[in-house]
């Protein structure tokens, strides 16, 4: 892959396709963030601007996620259960993801993000039961 010298879309007429896919996206799947991270790379956001979009975007869609399937009556004692459990891995996540945000260099920072796209999307291909 290569760095984007330029952005490629610079109309902001693409913000109301993007934000269609990603509400189709977020809907159907809860995979809401790759139409925005395709977005902010074809605009040619900078790191520091993608980090910021994408903690507004996902606090924003992750409490109307929360907020709808509590109003669904999705939340059980179980789920919450559940919840507790993953405490530890989001922590260690958070904490894994401050220590390398500034070893990566901005360059590099690109291929990584399509990459983990990529491989989201395999993921998605595979099926589960």
């Amino acid at each position: 892959f290569q760095a984007v010298d330029k952005p490629l879309l610079n109309s902001m007429g693409w913000v109301w396709p993007f934000g269609f896919a990603s509400g189709a996206l977020g809907s159907a799947y809860n995979f809401n963030g790759v139409p925005v991270v395709v977005y902010g790379t074809l605009r040619g956001w900078n790191p520091d601007r993608f980090r910021g979009t994408l903690q507004a975007h996902f606090l924003i869609s992750g409490i109307l996620v929360v907020t709808g399937h509590a109003l669904g009556g999705l939340w059980t004692a179980d789920s919450l259960i559940l919840y507790a459990y993953s405490i530890p891995a989001i922590l260690l996540a958070t904490g894994l993801g401050i220590f390398m945000n500034k070893r990566i260099p901005a360059k590099k920072f690109e291929s990584y993000l399509f990459f983990i796209i990529i491989a989201l999307g395999v993921l998605l291909l595979i099926p589960h039961d």
